[in-house]
């Protein structure tokens, strides 16, 4: 789902001559390849299964993927002055952390064709949802981070 990316690849497959995904010897292989969402749904329900279920949870609880939804929750926001607001990500995690909630659908990537080139970072209505319970958790985690021990 990553959309205009300079110079890197869409989802690339090797297909069968039936147009069927091979794996990496050359076999058919029986997984659906991550990103295309409407082939991970239920035909019949639309709804995710279990799997799929697990790895969104596993997107969300990701320290720097809350994170990250939570500095966008004010308005998108450039590489730059997103990393700063995150102080302590590395360019590479931050870049891995946008691309996965950009491919599950929180986030929109915008690039602007100016020079050097502008790409703004912002959530998508999905995300602007479930921004509002990892924003609660946020404030939980404040109030009793005293209780806790790390």
């Amino acid at each position: 789902m990553r959309r205009g990316r300079l110079g890197e690849p869409e989802h690339v497959l090797d297909l069968d001559p039936d147009g069927l995904p091979l794996d990496q010897f050359g076999d058919l292989t029986e997984s659906v390849p991550v990103g295309l969402d409407q082939e991970r749904r239920d035909p019949n329900t639309g709804l995710l299964g279990p799997v799929e279920h697990r790895d969104v949870l596993d997107l969300l609880a990701n320290k720097w993927a809350a994170l990250a939804i939570g500095a966008l929750e004010d308005g998108p926001l450039r590489f730059g002055e997103l990393q700063r607001r995150l102080q302590g990500i590395s360019p590479k995690v931050l870049t891995q952390t946008l691309r996965r909630l950009e491919d599950n659908g929180f986030v929109d990537r915008e690039i602007f064709p100016a020079v050097p080139l502008h790409v703004e970072y912002s959530l998508t209505d999905v995300g602007r949802s479930v921004s509002k319970p990892l924003g609660a958790l946020r404030t939980w985690v404040e109030s009793h981070l005293d209780q806790l021990s790390a």
